[in-house]
């Protein structure tokens, strides 16, 4: 309803949205997957007694020593990327943060536009459950040219002290 979420997370199970659909944008070949990553709320939460500061150090600690051990499952938990191509043009579509045990496509599968690939959720370096979309020229979302992305069926909504744009799916 336009309105963020307040109060303390211990369960990505209770946010809004938490293991919805996550739809292939057009159809494609699934080009790599991170499907064994899960959220640790207790990581990334302050605890009982613990100060700002200290839970800040904790924090931050904990996401170096995950991006150290691998990056790409740090940032992005759960992930899948597929690669499109029309007419020649080739774009790959990145989508992160999927729910635990959420990934429902593998390397190789073909997707058509529409299919269900995954699962809305919070994995990587997140602390709050939702998808992190992007389209890239190619298969590597972190170290290549973001490519703009037009949607026909979402509506902008900006909310928030920080301004963000947040898509609302409109069937």
């Amino acid at each position: 309803d336009g309105v963020l979420d307040e109060g303390e997370k211990y369960s990505a199970e209770d946010d809004y949205g938490h293991g919805d659909p996550v739809l292939a944008v057009a159809d494609g070949e699934v080009v790599f997957v991170i499907d064994d990553q899960v959220q640790n709320a207790d990581e990334l939460t302050r605890r009982d007694g613990e100060s700002i500061e200290d839970a800040r150090r904790r924090v931050t600690s904990n996401q170096f020593r995950r991006f150290a051990e691998n990056f790409r499952a740090a940032a992005a938990g759960n992930m899948i990327v597929l690669r499109h191509e029309k007419d020649g043009a080739v774009e790959y579509s990145a989508y992160g943060h999927l729910k635990e045990g959420g990934v429902a496509v593998k390397t190789g599968d073909r997707v058509r536009q529409g299919d269900v690939i995954g699962a809305v959720g919070n994995t990587g370096d997140s602390t709050l459950t939702h998808l992190h979309f992007q389209l890239n020229a190619s298969p590597n979302a972190f170290f290549t040219r973001s490519l703009p992305v037009t949607f026909s069926n979402a509506e902008p909504r900006y909310m928030g002290a920080e301004p963000g744009v947040f898509m609302i799916y409109e069937e």
